[in-house]
């Protein structure tokens, strides 16, 4: 995987657990809310003060009461980070960012100037969640997650969300998974995939094994050759760490 692939699977990664504080919403909705990730590639001399660039950014957003979150990659590319950010409606994007709202037109500036100084370069995509996959269940908010961008059959979508909703989330429920999110990147993105996202409880669960395994036991391979039959190629997993001390996420969503 080169560069560019890295970094793109890392704005995926986001995706996935950034739909994880976001309110319920539906693509199904007239008027859906999007998620917005934005893909920092940062100089390795830079970081610290890139950091502090986004600390402000964060103090903005929590004065608005909206949700700004930093993902920094544990697996791949070390220094790059990627926040998330909603967008109820792409015409709001016509007029000042909400970072800009609060931190004036001058201080804005000053803050993006710096964090230009210290990347070496920018991506940015959207994506719209399928809610009706998601588990939201309450509790902490988990360090290390767990994403798997999945290439889908261009005809099997709708199939293999059915299977998702009505086979896999309810036996992931059953086994206490409590944050499962899956969401699919419309621009910017690559065509023909979905993301799903899934909070570890730490990275020694890794230990235990392929949670399919642990869940379906025997019934595991069919399960598999199922997701087969409506993929088209093997899936790329990725672990990403949330930065709490970087972020402003408001209350999870209420369980259900």
């Amino acid at each position: 995987m080169n560069r560019q692939q890295l970094r793109f699977a890392s704005a995926i990664v986001a995706a996935a657990v950034l739909v994880l504080a976001l309110p319920r919403i539906s693509s199904g909705q007239n008027n859906p809310t999007w998620v917005r990730f934005t893909v920092y590639d940062v100089k390795p001399d830079a970081t610290q003060e890139f950091e502090g660039y986004l600390k402000q950014i964060a103090a903005a957003y929590k004065t608005a009461g909206e949700l700004f979150a930093v993902l920094q990659n544990f697996s791949g590319l070390q220094t790059e980070y990627t926040t998330v950010t909603m967008v109820m409606k792409f015409a709001d994007l016509e007029g000042p960012l909400t970072a800009q709202k609060q931190l004036g037109d001058e201080g804005f500036r000053k803050v993006f100037s710096g964090i230009t100084h210290c990347v070496t370069s920018v991506t940015r995509y959207y994506s719209l969640p399928w809610d009706d996959l998601s588990i939201i269940k309450p509790g902490p908010l988990g360090t290390f997650w767990l994403r798997t961008r999945t290439p889908v059959q261009p005809d099997k979508f709708d199939a293999l969300r059915t299977y998702l909703k009505t086979e896999i989330k309810p036996a992931y429920e059953k086994a206490g998974v409590m944050q499962l999110r899956v969401s699919r990147p419309v621009f910017g993105g690559p065509v023909g995939v979905i993301e799903t996202v899934r909070m570890l409880k730490g990275l020694g669960e890794i230990d235990e094994g392929p949670l399919n395994t642990r869940i379906f036991g025997k019934d595991a391979p069919a399960v598999a050759a199922k997701m087969a039959s409506m993929t088209r190629g093997p899936a790329q997993t990725t672990i990403l760490r949330v930065r709490p001390e970087l972020s402003f996420i408001p209350d999870m969503a209420p369980a259900r």
